[in-house]
């Protein structure tokens, strides 16, 4: 992996599409959805679903909480308002610990969601949960799962791509919704938007956006996944991933031209500790940003 860049590469892959439609459901009857996320992007997607019960129908929503990875968001205040929101919206609060146990795969059964869908979750999901045959009444297949990652994949898979868009000096930014498989963020596009980014553009707003732009965009997703006008295809072309953080990230290089450093801290900033030294004595920062230096007079 090249040191100055926060992504690592695989070959090329060729790209192929197809229609994509849901067996599990039958036409009279809305997208049976269970959701899978946290943070802000879990309440924006509460509201974007909402609203067009011929298209979907919220039948439950697992709290990160619950899980081991993300307990300690229990008393957040994000979890808080996702709580608040579901019960105004009637959407079941599941009783489960993990997403691959028998404990979900029981709900899965009860609840019979034709498509689960996942945004900023820890764990990952694996093969025997994909795979989980359901009987649906007309038919037993396995619950679709959809992901919605933060980058225009295949670039960017893994984890902190808001961060890597912004460290890498990245102009365009955006967000997938892809098939979910045994892979981590591998599976087939349904849909990517793409939006500029700002030169000033933060980790946290490029995040801020993205919530904005999903929150927007599910709803019409939806309704295409409902009325069979998705179109899949495989994640063709180079593919990147974000490696996993290490602690030098955030170690300041002042060999570095400034606004490359200027960059690196509005990826860093409020995530990782940002360091230097100055006469053998440990700096950290919050924040910072570039600043015109004055020309200093002749000497006469």
């Amino acid at each position: 992996m090249d040191p100055s860049n926060l992504s690592s590469h695989s070959i090329s892959a060729p790209c192929d599409s197809y229609p994509f439609s849901l067996p599990q459901c039958r036409p009279d009857e809305p997208i049976r959805l269970l959701l899978l996320s946290s943070e802000a992007m879990a309440l924006a997607l509460m509201d974007g679903m909402t609203g067009q019960p011929q298209v979907v129908e919220p039948v439950g929503y697992f709290p990160v909480s619950q899980t081991k990875k993300g307990a300690f968001l229990a008393r957040s205040s994000d979890e808080a308002a996702i709580q608040a929101k579901a019960e105004t919206y009637g959407i079941e609060r599941l009783d489960v610990t993990r997403v691959n146990g028998p404990a979900f795969r029981a709900v899965l059964d009860t609840l019979k969601p034709h498509v689960v869908f996942v945004c900023i979750w820890p764990e990952i999901i694996k093969a025997t949960t994909l795979a989980h045959a359901i009987d649906y009444g007309h038919g037993h297949w396995p619950a679709t799962f959809i992901n919605c990652h933060g980058s225009l994949l295949p670039k960017y898979r893994g984890a902190r791509p808001y961060l890597a868009a912004i460290f890498n000096g990245d102009t365009q930014g955006g967000y997938t919704f892809h098939l979910m498989d045994e892979g981590v963020d591998t599976g087939d596009i349904l849909f990517q938007e793409s939006f500029g980014l700002a030169p000033n553009e933060t980790r946290t707003s490029y995040f801020e956006h993205s919530v904005a732009k999903v929150g927007q965009a599910i709803g019409p997703f939806l309704a295409d996944l409902k009325a069979g006008r998705i179109v899949a295809r495989s994640q063709g072309g180079e593919a990147s991933y974000v490696p996993q953080q290490k602690p030098h990230w955030g170690w300041i290089q002042w060999h570095l031209e400034p606004q490359v450093i200027e960059r690196r801290i509005r990826a860093m900033a409020r995530y990782v500790n940002l360091l230097t030294t100055l006469n053998n004595v440990l700096l950290g920062f919050e924040n910072g940003h570039l600043v015109q230096a004055e020309a200093e007079e002749p000497v006469t």
